[in-house]
């Protein structure tokens, strides 16, 4: 092997424990909350009031369990799930979506006929992931009176992030997407696995059903409560910035209590908070499509650098909303 290569090598290998060191310390909590975050903790200490006993609730969950349930009609009363319906709808139903959803189908089949292997191309990559409408592809957010991003920014789920945070949340990211089925017996693969995501030391989101997922094989979100940071499993098989943590297949089970699994089975209009840095998995759907809407809020010391671009006129809206849509 050429000594160049060799050279290469290192250089590469002591440059990525170098970053992982870097993120590691980021990750310390005194450097995470006191200093990262001083200027989101302090707002937040600003803007904080006594909240409604829904919200003390969820927050309450979250601190103990890292997730917590309730429902569009409950948490947001001003917006009606009847056009998150129609949004839904309508943008699943776009062309151009109809033939991604054939596209990543045949993906799917390819992926099971080899065995569950990649074949060496990002295509694979969540091959069973489609998005209508989100920022995996496009930081602007198009319409700030969309219903979706009008519930990722009411001031009861900021409340809720900011409660459960300590500061004032970042909204990084919007996603509605439908999780295409596969075969009875298929290997989990990628986020339906166990995982820990590694964008941040405490990060919250929050998951609207907008289909039933009322059964197992319906591709329900399932976590393991206590393996927030904090948590009684907050240690178990730990974050590992930057990259995510995914346990091998079985490991978790060996080591985690069947009692403390909270497998999310519940009817269309569900609302899922969970902080995403705990061990988690979902959507591995053998019967139908599920479709689902995320927002994510993390602090201003995320790795995942905020930089969603709003082009609506956002004077109007709260301070912490403001707060959670500036650069």
């Amino acid at each position: 092997m050429p000594k160049s290569y060799n050279t290469m090598s290192y250089v590469r290998t002591v440059k990525d424990n170098i970053f992982r060191m870097y993120c590691s310390t980021r990750n310390l909590w005194p450097v995470w909350f006191y200093y990262l975050n001083n200027e989101p903790r302090r707002l937040w200490n600003q803007e904080k009031k006594e909240t409604d006993s829904l919200v003390g609730k969820i927050v309450a969950d979250l601190a103990r369990d890292g997730i917590a349930v309730t429902s569009v009609a409950e948490l947001f009363p001003g917006i009606n799930f009847a056009d998150l319906q129609s949004f839904t709808t309508e943008a699943v139903a776009h062309p151009r979506i109809q033939e991604e959803i054939t596209s990543h189908n045949r993906m799917i089949d390819d992926r099971i006929a080899s065995g569950g292997v990649r074949k060496g191309s990002k295509k694979y990559l969540k091959d069973f992931i489609v998005e209508p409408y989100g920022s995996t592809g496009n930081d602007t957010i198009p319409d700030i009176s969309n219903p979706f991003i009008r519930a990722s920014l009411d001031e009861r789920a900021l409340r809720i992030a900011g409660g459960y945070m300590g500061l004032a949340p970042k909204l990084r990211g919007f996603s509605l997407r439908v999780t295409l089925p596969v075969p009875a017996g298929a290997t989990e693969y990628f986020s339906q696995r166990w995982h820990r995501d590694p964008e941040d030391k405490k990060m919250l989101k929050i998951f609207i059903y907008m289909t039933d997922v009322l059964k197992p094989d319906e591709g329900p979100f399932i976590y393991i409560k206590g393996s927030q940071p904090g948590g009684r499993f907050g240690r178990v098989f730990p974050q590992a910035p930057p990259a995510a943590m995914y346990p091998i297949a079985g490991a978790v089970e060996k080591v985690i209590p069947s009692s403390v699994i909270q497998t999310c089975t519940a009817p269309a209009g569900t609302v899922i908070f969970a902080d995403t840095s705990g061990l988690h998995k979902g959507g591995y759907t053998t019967s139908r499509p599920r479709l689902m809407y995320t927002g994510t809020y993390y602090s201003q010391a995320s790795l995942a650098k905020h930089r969603l671009i709003v082009r609506d006129d956002i004077t109007k809206l709260s301070r912490l909303a403001r707060y959670a849509l500036e650069q």
